[in-house]
Formats: structure tokens, sequence, C-alpha cells
């Protein structure tokens, strides 16, 4: 496996790298959903069409990690289906279906990976970072119902590895645990880690009646790997890769500055 990237997913994905010499990986380009530049677009447009063209040449496989984020299939709590045209409403979502579009029209062999907010050693500036560096700061901003669907990055490899191991290809898959927790919980369950590690104080909660609910369907996912059926997801998932992670978390995470945290503020109704 040729991983281009060095970042999370990229570094994730390297135990698994020798056991896929015929593909590429993508796991490079714009992460941000909600402050990213048009320029930063238009790099990845430009790396991925570099990167089909490599692929073609070579007939190697690509893999393009996607987003299954609320930006693309909007934040409403329908389940975000593989087989629907997904609303897209924010930049971030388009962007990377554009991508995902080009990859399919390319004519290269390819799988296309909808990655859900994973969780894991080597992460910066995720969603649960930034909670984590609100709570530390003394105040987080909470969207009063929203939910966010979490899988821990070791999962999510795991299925990677499976759904490569099986020869899938020409598909576009979501990754994710398929059980959305709510970001009241999530915030509680951070700040239940910093109260007994740090003795920290609760933080001020400043309240947002702006809720935006990421649901995204394991149907596909469950029927290409019938392992994922058996790795706990369910409604404590995320608390149980919350606590497995937190050591990590709190290493990476430092008092944000003002504003929404990243990856849950990305879809918002409008006023």
């Amino acid at each position: 496996m040729e991983i281009i990237g060095r970042g999370f997913f990229a570094r994730n994905l390297q135990p698994i790298a020798s056991a896929h010499p015929g593909v590429t990986v993508l796991a490079a380009g714009v992460a941000r959903t909600r402050t990213a530049a048009e320029a930063e677009y238009r790099r990845e447009a430009r790396l991925v069409h570099r990167t089909l063209a490599d692929c073609a040449r070579r007939g190697r496989t690509l893999v393009f990690l996607s987003t299954a984020s609320a930006s693309l299939y909007g934040g409403d709590g329908v389940p975000g289906r593989e087989d629907a045209v997904p609303p897209a409403p924010e930049p971030f979502g388009r962007h990377k279906l554009g991508l995902e579009d080009a990859v399919r029209e390319s004519g290269v062999r390819h799988l296309v990976l909808r990655m859900a907010h994973a969780v894991g050693p080597h992460q910066t500036g995720q969603l649960l970072i930034g909670l984590l560096g609100a709570l530390r700061a003394g105040e987080v901003t909470v969207y009063r119902g929203s939910r966010r669907d979490l899988i821990d990055i070791a999962d999510a490899v795991a299925i990677i590895d499976a759904l490569l191991r099986a020869g899938v290809a020409g598909e576009t898959v979501n990754v994710a645990s398929g059980h959305a927790a709510a970001i009241e919980d999530i915030v509680d369950r951070l700040e239940h880690h910093l109260r007994h590690r740090e003795a920290a104080a609760p933080a001020r909660r400043r309240w947002v009646d702006a809720a935006s609910v990421q649901a995204v369907s394991t149907a596909k996912l469950l029927r290409l790997v019938p392992a994922a059926g058996r790795m706990g997801f369910g409604p404590d998932y995320h608390r149980a890769v919350i606590d497995r992670h937190i050591g990590t978390l709190l290493r990476a995470a430092a008092p944000p500055p003002p504003g929404p945290v990243e990856g849950l503020a990305a879809t918002r109704p409008p006023a």
C-alpha cells in the first residue's frame, strides 16, 4: 500500500500497508469542515487528479477517503446512504462529493470511503480535541440536540483492511458506527475525565439551539463486512471509544481560539 499523506489516517494505516501492495490510499487533503480556504480545495483537487493519473498509468487501486459528516449528509437526522444523492449543504461536503465523482468517472479501479469522526492516536484538531480544549479553557459551546458518529480508528482501519482483502472495488461505503451520540453526552464524558484526571472545575456551557444530527447508515457496510457487526457498535460505543483514547486526546488538546468547535457547528439550519 502506498499512502499519500502524513497525518492521522496515514499514520494509522501503516500497520496494514504491506498487506495491500497494489493499493494507493489518498489520505491527504482538506480535513477541516468549516474553515478551509478555496486554495486548499484547489490543491486537494489537483492532488486527486495527479493520483488518479498515476494509478491509471500503473494499474493501481485508489482508496479515496471522503467524509460522512453533516457537511455531506446534512444535519436533519436522516441516515445518509451511499445509494442516494447527498444534499451536501456545506462547501466542504460539496467539495468532497465533487472529488468522489472525479474518482468514479476516472476509469481507475477504486474504493470511496465516507469516514465518520474517527478517534485515536496521532489525532490533531478534530472534534473531541476541540471540545477538550474548550472545556479546559472554562467555556464550551454546545449545540443542543446535535449528534455525531464516532468510530475508533482501530475499528476503521480493520474495516478498510477487510474491504480490501475481500476485493471490494467500484463502491462507495460509509465507515461509521451507525450510532450518533448526543453532543451533550460526549461533553459529559470528556468533562468526567477532566474532573478525575486534572481536578478540573466544570466548564460553563453556552447553549445554542441549532441542532445538527449526523446520522449515517451502515447497512451496506455490514453487508460487505459482517465482522463490523461484532465491533461493539451501539448506544454506548462512543463512551468506550472516549475512555480508550482519553490519554491521547488530553495530550493533544489545548485551549482553542474563540468560536465554534471544528466539526460540530459545520451544519446549522438557516436563521
